[in-house]
């Protein structure tokens, strides 16, 4: 995909449930090849956005557009080869698969569905397997796996659909504290290759000093700003200072005393 406007844009969107609004008038604009992390505490609606963003949750009202298109006018074959999109509940994929078969099945918007794997294919998926260290329990079931594991598993699975889009729930969940900052590299190199990267995050330290924008959601309301923007404004250090925790904008880092 080519577009030298906007890829993601978002006019006066409201997200939330029927019964329930979480955040409203949100609007944005993401360019290609940028990395944008949505930050702000629970419950304000983090997640609801990026489900939203991906259609897979409908907006109470306002607009998501893809590439200048509402997302709702593509097809699922469509935005199967758009965007990819990472989830933080593991039960989304049948458990019973093995990591292989995942990973797979992970290419298949991009070829017949007869069709066997390439040896281009297979390689991907080693290499791809490899680089998350996962290669070591292809053979094993999904219901065997660590938590940790299965995220890895899933990053994987995202990668290989080689959308122009990737979105991720959280995804350093699970994973101890060298693997998150893998994470973070691969995301920052993704996105310096041309990839749009759009991720929820609670690792509000690794995702400010990895992300080229951010999005600070809560009380009903969103922000979205390069990230050193948000930094050096004030904005950050404002939202998750609270009590004896404060956010250090020159250290890039949390204070605290105990």
């Amino acid at each position: 995909m080519e577009t030298a406007g906007p890829i993601v844009h978002t006019a006066q969107l409201s997200i939330g449930y029927p019964d329930k609004m979480i955040a409203s008038d949100i609007r944005f604009d993401i360019l290609p090849g940028t990395f944008t992390a949505i930050l702000g505490h629970n419950g304000t609606g983090k997640s609801t956005l990026l489900k939203t963003i991906a259609d897979l949750q409908k907006s109470i009202s306002g607009e998501v557009c893809i590439d200048n298109k509402p997302i709702p006018d593509y097809s699922v074959f469509e935005k199967s080869r758009l965007i990819s999109i990472v989830l933080s509940n593991r039960n989304e994929i049948v458990q019973t698969l093995r990591v292989y078969e995942v990973l797979s099945l992970a290419v298949a918007p991009h070829r017949e569905w007869y069709r066997k794997l390439s040896a281009r294919e297979q390689q991907s998926i080693e290499e791809m397997a490899a680089q998350l260290g996962i290669d070591r329990f292809m053979n094993r079931q999904l219901f065997s796996l660590s938590d940790g594991e299965m995220q890895k598993v899933a990053i994987a699975r995202a990668l290989l659909q080689n959308t122009p889009i990737l979105l991720l729930d959280e995804p350093t969940a699970h994973l101890d504290l060298h693997h998150k900052i893998e994470i973070y590299l691969l995301l920052q190199s993704l996105a310096r290759s041309g990839k749009t990267i759009i991720c929820t995050s609670h690792d509000v330290e690794l995702a400010v000093k990895s992300a080229s924008h951010g999005l600070l959601i809560g009380e009903g309301r969103a922000q979205f700003n390069p990230m050193r923007t948000l930094i050096d404004s004030g904005a950050i250090s404002q939202y998750f200072t609270a009590g004896n925790v404060q956010f250090n904008s020159a250290a890039l880092r949390f204070d605290y005393s105990l």
